[in-house]
């Protein structure tokens, strides 16, 4: 029998969790659960040649942070170090002020308003190296811009260096109204390309208020026939995907003839050899950015120049965001892992974590 009981410590529980004085960053007791998440201390890294220590605002939260606080990833990040739970790091994208710099560092002083995209960035202080470091985009505030690095950078990647988007083509853009997707919308928008999108129902109006007109349900794989009934048969020229299962292959259908098919997803994903069998007419392009950086140092850098430009003359912005104070970390993962939020989760860091006072 089932039954509602009160247990002891419930009200320690209800308050959230428990935040160290000084230096601390977001860790785990165990994989499993997301009640494992917990706030620990950290030694704050004195930045050597080319780094600097930004004190952080504001972290995104991305759903790559769920997978590993759930153990999802485990065999997939062996080969970065992760072997067990005391190896896992939570954050790729930041926003706050700059502390203290190391030598060699000239484009950044303490008190600049950066944003950086790195591992380990859900912590009160990061030292990164500069290549990694951007200015926040004119007037937007840290939780915005801790929107910024990572959703954009997938996205541009993706579409623009990698599928190579064209005026008048059709993008596939799965997962839509999440950060990557929302990111992935304003870059084809400004392109001059045709947007079809999947998201759950509930979303399908918001991205409808964008302009998006073909939505389609990311519940069920009816989308590729009815891309095709919508499409005159033709399908469109990129696929931006991240769903798997029976979600890939179906989505292969809906790719044209002569299209590239842009992976972005990490369980569960086809080789190479499975889509050329499956398609070798189209074009198989998975990634992941922080494995393309690490064999071709200076890719982000490139990145970032490339984007930076559109926000300081308004053609991109910021993404929609939902945000959490730190203490409410378990409740912000939820929040994403059951797929609630519009554009991006923030997790804000709490006052005495953004001291720039050495």
């Amino acid at each position: 029998r089932y039954a509602s009981r009160l247990v002891e410590g419930l009200e320690q529980a209800s308050s959230g969790l428990a935040i160290p004085e000084g230096a601390h960053r977001l860790a785990l007791s165990g994989f499993g659960v997301l009640d494992n998440l917990v706030v620990e201390p950290m030694v704050r890294t004195e930045p050597a040649a080319g780094e600097l220590e930004i004190a952080v605002h504001a972290s995104g939260l991305n759903f790559r942070d769920v997978l590993r606080a759930l153990g999802m990833l485990r065999d997939h990040e062996k080969a970065i170090g992760i072997r067990d739970h005391r190896d896992v790091t939570f954050g790729f994208e930041c926003a706050g002020i700059v502390t203290r710099v190391g030598d060699g560092v000239t484009r950044y002083r303490p008190g600049d308003r950066v944003m950086a995209l790195s591992t380990a960035r859900l912590a009160s202080h990061v030292t990164v190296h500069e290549r990694y470091v951007a200015p926040m985009p004119r007037d937007s505030s840290f939780d915005e811009a801790a929107t910024v690095p990572l959703a954009f950078l997938t996205a541009w990647y993706g579409l623009e260096r990698l599928a190579k988007l064209r005026p008048g083509e059709r993008v596939l853009i799965h997962a839509a109204a999440g950060g990557v997707g929302q990111a992935a919308v304003a870059i084809a928008k400004a392109a001059g390309v045709e947007i079809f999108a999947t998201a759950s129902r509930s979303k399908h109006a918001f991205l409808q208020s964008l302009g998006v007109k073909h939505v389609y349900d990311s519940r069920s794989t009816a989308f590729a026939a009815e891309i095709l009934r919508d499409t005159a048969g033709r399908g469109v020229d990129v696929v931006l995907n991240s769903l798997n299962q029976e979600f890939i292959p179906t989505s292969v259908e809906a790719l044209a003839r002569g299209g590239r098919f842009v992976e972005i997803g990490k369980i569960g994903i086809w080789s190479a050899e499975r889509f050329a069998e499956a398609r070798p007419d189209a074009t198989y392009l998975p990634f992941d950015i922080g494995e393309d950086e690490r064999r071709s140092p200076g890719l982000i850098a490139g990145l970032l120049a490339e984007l930076l430009p559109r926000f300081e003359s308004g053609g991109l912005a910021p993404l929609p965001h939902e945000a959490f104070p730190l203490s409410e970390a378990v409740r912000a993962f939820r929040f994403m892992q059951q797929a609630k939020h519009l554009g991006k989760v923030v997790i804000e860091l709490p006052p005495q974590a953004i001291d720039t006072a050495i």
